[in-house]
């Protein structure tokens, strides 16, 4: 699902994981760039270091779903292997993926 490009700044040496060897990622065709968002701490893009600003850490996108006055996010981190969910303030900012009918 990761893009094969812009996981750079983290690059890691953990097999499965977006930032370890790009060319490896994207087989599903979804393309996720690592584009992080706003928080509480202001823009961030590694959940392992809120506010720092740096290009290449997340890529969370909101899915529809609710819990009280919060929204579950789905997101692709540099250091993890798996699609992990989160769940955060609906003022918080994170990508919204568009799909055509």
């Amino acid at each position: 699902m990761a893009s094969t490009s812009g996981w750079d700044i983290y690059n890691s040496n953990n097999g499965g994981v977006p930032s370890n060897d790009q060319s490896l990622n994207n087989s599903s065709g979804f393309n996720a760039y690592p584009k992080g968002g706003l928080g509480n701490l202001g823009y961030s893009d590694d959940p392992d270091k809120p506010g720092d600003g740096s290009a290449g850490g997340i890529a969370c996108f909101w899915s529809t779903t609710m819990s009280s006055n919060d929204a579950y996010c789905y997101y692709l981190a540099y250091h993890r292997s798996d699609l992990a969910r989160g769940i955060n303030p609906e003022w918080q900012g994170f990508s919204v993926r568009f799909i055509r009918d």
